[in-house]
């Protein structure tokens, strides 16, 4: 690196701290013209990446605002490279881009097990997709930006906050539904293991332990079913049927194509032998066979939330931000039936 950059903070005493820091007091600290540091912010690619992550920390330390031309916020998508996108975040990822285009911002990947990245991109904040349980910590131990999360907690000490899903009353509605419908046998099936995703588990699993309470007697049988490595999708189901099963409720919407799939290669016939519901996968489970029944969570006004929680962070970051819970829609169809 050239000399001038290796010095790169002078201590902030000298500057007016009750004013806001701008491109020349950026420039002075990290020892370099205003140009590289408009570059810099603009993603120029003709910018050494060591004077890049210096000029980057600079400012986010310091709190200059990071947009890019024309004043446009850049927002950070955060989802694993590695995790097959299911119907949830497929639809999740789907409006979040809508909203953040309506804003007329503009958009970047970053991969959850590349958060190193983040040093050389002139990202202003992000939201992340993705129930890693690692990410809060990992996140502050990388940047100081503001993180909301996409249906799993944050951590508000180091500006992390979060958008749910109200999934409390979907999976209560469900449950009373089937109840209503006669059903007393009735099981969770989750593509997922408890260990790979915590947040599905603790977002959807405990309101079905809760409503089964609420609504059924407390001695009925809770059965949930989690992904398991020695466990194929066929061989949980069929665990299941041994119980004498009488309904589901899959999540997500694309693991219960294939578990309907697999109810009717066994001869049974949905709902007349199996009521189903699932969560909502967008034109997809309403053209089923027969139409499932599902709940769907209210990803457009979660995303536009999301970006509305990130951008009073950004103007101030010592602002009251508190996690948001949203509602969703239950959609009824025709996978259930009376019995």
């Amino acid at each position: 690196m050239n000399n001038r950059f290796e010095k790169t903070l002078i201590p902030c005493y000298i500057f007016n701290m009750k004013k806001k820091f701008t491109s020349t007091d950026i420039a002075h600290l990290c020892g370099c013209s205003q140009t590289t540091v408009s570059r810099v912010i603009n993603n120029h690619p003709l910018v050494d990446p060591r004077t890049r992550e210096a000029v980057l920390a600079c400012a986010r330390e310091h709190g200059y605002p990071i947009r890019g031309k024309l004043g446009k916020l850049r927002i950070g998508i955060v989802f694993s490279r590695y995790t097959a996108i299911d119907g949830y975040q497929s639809m999740a990822l789907n409006a979040l881009k809508n909203a953040v285009y309506r804003r007329g911002y503009q958009m970047e990947i970053i991969f959850n097990e590349d958060l190193e990245a983040l040093n050389n991109n002139p990202v202003s904040g992000a939201i992340a997709v993705t129930g890693d349980m690692t990410l809060n910590r990992r996140w502050a131990e990388t940047t100081v930006l503001p993180l909301i999360r996409f249906g799993a907690k944050g951590c508000h000490a180091d500006g992390i906050y979060s958008v749910f899903s109200d999934e409390s009353t979907l999976v209560e509605r469900a449950v009373r539904e089937l109840k209503n419908a006669g059903h007393r046998k009735i099981a969770l099936f989750l593509r997922r293991s408890r260990s790979k995703d915590f947040s599905l588990a603790e977002n959807v699993t405990c309101p079905f332990r809760r409503a089964m309470k609420k609504i059924l007697s407390p001695e009925d049988d809770i059965l949930i079913s989690y992904g398991m490595e020695n466990l194929s999708i066929r061989e949980r189901l069929d665990l299941l049927l041994r119980k004498k099963i009488t309904a589901l409720v899959v999540i997500p919407g694309d693991t219960a194509l294939e578990v309907c799939s697999l109810i009717k290669k066994r001869g049974l016939k949905i709902p007349h032998d199996i009521s189903i519901i699932s969560r909502e996968y967008d034109h997809v489970l309403e053209y089923h066979t027969p139409p499932l029944t599902a709940m769907r969570p209210d990803y457009e006004t979660m995303s536009e939330t999301a970006l509305s929680m990130l951008e009073t962070l950004l103007n101030d970051p010592s602002a009251a931000v508190k996690d948001v819970q949203i509602p969703g829609t239950f959609i009824s169809r025709q996978s259930v039936r009376k019995i």
